[in-house]
């Protein structure tokens, strides 16, 4: 972690083009760099493809520097297969086969495999949210709480908080700190209505650059790859299991069943001059 802040590289996206790049070793699906054993768990061949990836050295350093998706793209064959990421961002280690709402939040994250969007796994764990029990293997009913949180987030980043800083502060502190900041009277409601519109938002302008339902999916090896041990261990998300959240979580937002706001949704937001159609 210290060499990627170093080099002003996100850790999460090096670790997975690394462990990308030794399985990919390991399979026979590239060759290592000359003197290095690129296997898993090596530290040493972890560091060297840091200082490879930062500055672009060597063949596979330059390829790995592209990211996981363009990467798997260029080796070409089953490395498709093996990188883990969603929109082309890397996905970080929160693995959704035993806690289905964290794969929605990653199928529905503007931006990608990122966790900061909207973290459900937490709630899903403790198998409780707003005081009602949750079952962290069912694709069902999982769209109001990563709607939740992910509007929560966005409406929070707009304060320009550290994430671990959600943890302890309420919406209602968050809520009196931007009354004191601005000497105009927020509530709650507020952040999350912010947030609301934001998603909507980016949304539109996602699909004016081409995103589309097809591509709020999850990686191969969480679709097809169940979970080989643990108390999860048999289970995976299917293509049934992400088409009824889609589907549950599209409605839930407002949203048609391709994934476009619709106009209703937009007006209430008082962002109706964004359609996605305009």
């Amino acid at each position: 972690v210290k060499l990627c802040d170093l080099y002003g590289m996100d850790s999460m996206s090096t670790g997975n083009l690394i462990g990308f790049a030794m399985e990919a070793c390991e399979k026979g699906l590239i060759k290592a760099p000359k003197g290095i054993e690129l296997t898993f768990g090596n530290v040493i061949a972890a560091e060297h493809m840091i200082h490879a990836i930062a500055g672009q050295k060597g063949k596979l350093g330059k390829l790995l520097s592209k990211g996981v998706k363009q990467a798997a793209r260029k080796i070409g064959g089953t490395a498709v297969k093996l990188a883990v990421h969603t929109k082309g961002l890397e996905s970080p280690a929160w693995g959704p086969r035993g806690v289905s709402g964290m794969g929605l939040a990653y199928m529905t994250t503007d931006r990608g495999g990122c966790h900061q969007r909207g973290f459900p796994v937490s709630y899903e764990l403790a198998g409780e949210w707003e005081g009602k029990p949750l079952d962290p293997l069912s694709s069902e009913g999982k769209a109001q709480m990563v709607i939740a949180l992910q509007n929560y987030s966005a409406g929070r980043d707009t304060l320009v908080n550290c994430d671990f800083g959600s943890y302890g502060i309420s919406a209602e502190t968050y809520a009196e700190l931007l009354s004191a900041a601005t000497g105009k009277k927020a509530d709650p409601d507020l952040i999350i209505k912010t947030g609301e519109r934001i998603w909507n938002l980016v949304r539109c302008f996602n699909l004016a650059q081409g995103l589309d339902a097809k591509k709020d999916i999850l990686p191969h090896r969480f679709v097809k790859e169940c979970l080989p041990d643990g108390p999860s261990k048999g289970h995976r998300i299917s293509e049934k299991d992400m088409d009824y959240m889609r589907q549950e979580y599209y409605q839930s937002r407002g949203w048609d069943k391709n994934g476009v706001p619709l106009d209703t949704t937009l007006n209430r937001l008082g962002i109706g001059y964004a359609g996605p159609h305009q």
